[in-house]
């Protein structure tokens, strides 16, 4: 079975895309060291993955898909790849909808004509969370019997935990992610005026035109000294604020899955969740959840989480264990065997 996967996403090793393609590939190969697996896209010099494994891609490739490597199996590990083989068996890696929120009507329209032609294109496709696998039949003509749900996977970080160059003076609230209005970061600056004996971290790049909006607020509101925007940190910096903080917040409303709630789970820690989207599929009865975006919702939140003396952090430990790159492989290893009759 010579199985190729695009990789395309890796160009961009530490987004989203390029970590859980990267994952996805390392445990593939780990799994299946038997298999003939190639990776379409360029090495990251990051890795130590075999440079015989890649394909180059190349432009001309993308203007003419007939002339893409065969295979028996072509797996796009995410929508909107600029290289769509022709007449190959295909799955596709579907993670999210989110322009259905944040995207104008035309937009929506759009991306929603793109994504059904893919849809149309794959033998099958697998959606992240059962959340995603919803909004894609409620929007997509796809039959349920081609779509399944298979989890990410999330990687126990393993180097060495290193405090970061800032570090808060009281109690503090953790949250991270990309810094676009769906995360909803603005919220808990307002949280935050409620909430006076706590400091908040949130971590991510705030150069963007909704990070303004944010530093713009904590300026209104007075809250320089307990709110901190601490920017992009590396891994081992964010593993110290999720070993340290009091609570993880994160009330975004648009999420496929949810990372670093995971993430954070792994450190057994409360985590204060947006009710909306595949959060509350992903938190379970493990989390708290914050009924709307409200300032006294929000506080009312908070507090009652971190008074809770019944919070089993073991139990939210083994919970987030079951969030394997082992089984999401072990599972998508299944579907190349169903969809090759094997």
């Amino acid at each position: 079975m010579k199985i190729i996967i695009d990789g395309t996403k890796m160009k961009d090793f530490y987004s989203g895309l390029g970590q859980y393609s990267y994952h996805f590939i390392d445990e593939l190969l780990n799994q299946e060291p038997s298999l003939d697996i190639h990776v379409y896209g360029s090495k990251p010099p990051q890795t130590a993955l075999d440079k015989e494994l890649f394909i180059h891609a190349s432009f001309l490739n993308r203007v003419f898909p007939q002339s893409l490597p065969k295979s028996d199996i072509w797996h796009s590990l995410f929508q909107y790849s600029a290289y769509q083989p022709k007449r190959q068996v295909q799955i596709l890696t579907v993670h999210d909808l989110n322009f259905l929120r944040d995207k104008s009507k035309t937009k929506q329209q759009k991306y929603l004509r793109r994504l059904q032609k893919e849809c149309d294109n794959a033998i099958h496709v697998i959606c992240i969370s059962q959340f995603t696998q919803k909004e894609l039949l409620d929007n997509i003509k796809i039959e349920d019997t081609k779509t399944s749900v298979i989890y990410n996977g999330i990687k126990a970080f393993k180097g060495t935990i290193k405090k970061p160059l800032f570090t808060p003076e009281k109690e503090f609230l953790f949250s991270l992610g990309v810094f676009k209005s769906t995360k909803r970061f603005d919220s808990l600056v307002k949280m935050m005026e409620g909430i006076q004996d706590k400091e908040l971290i949130i971590a991510g790049n705030y150069n963007t035109p909704y990070g303004k909006q944010v530093k713009d607020l904590i300026n209104q509101q007075g809250l320089q000294d307990r709110v901190h925007l601490v920017g992009i940190i590396p891994e081992e910096e964010k593993q110290w604020y999720l070993q340290h903080c009091a609570a993880f917040v994160f009330p975004s409303i648009t999420e496929g899955f949810g990372m670093p709630v995971v993430e954070a789970m792994l450190h057994g820690k409360k985590c204060i969740l947006s009710n909306e989207s595949s959060l509350p599929e992903i938190g379970q009865d493990k989390a708290y959840y914050f009924k709307d975006l409200e300032l006294d919702q929000m506080v009312n939140a908070v507090e009652e989480a971190l008074s809770d003396d019944n919070f089993d952090a073991q139990a939210v430990i083994v919970h987030a264990k079951q969030f394997t790159w082992e089984r999401n492989v072990e599972e998508t290893m299944g579907v190349y065997r169903k969809v090759m009759g094997k």
